[in-house]
């Protein structure tokens, strides 16, 4: 009984690659970045209601800036998935290209 691998092959699909990152920033980043200024929103809107000072401003205003603070450490996340999936991708075409320079 002989071993034999045909018609194998190695490859990588960088326009799927791209079609991830491009869902992962849309379906995770975008619409986690847009609740939590909408629900932002409604928090000021409920603290208007019902507390009224310089206390209420100032946790308003820190709220603010946690919202703008986790929106921009998403930002940074997504950038760095993308830089991780880039070298990924890169490593994977010079295996191919050495692959391909011993046929």
């Amino acid at each position: 009984m002989a071993l034999t691998i045909e018609n194998a092959s190695i490859g990588y699909d960088a326009n799927n690659l791209q079609s991830t990152l491009n869902n992962i920033h849309n379906n995770c980043v975008e619409s986690t970045k847009t609740a939590l200024k909408t629900n932002l929103d409604e928090l000021r809107t409920a603290i208007d209601e019902c507390w009224v000072g310089s206390s209420a401003e100032k946790f308003k205003e820190q709220m603010q800036r946690n919202v703008e603070d986790i929106c921009k450490g998403l930002d940074l996340a997504y950038d760095n998935l993308c830089s991780t999936f880039n070298s990924a991708q890169s490593d994977l075409q010079a295996v191919d290209d050495s692959i391909a320079a011993n046929f």
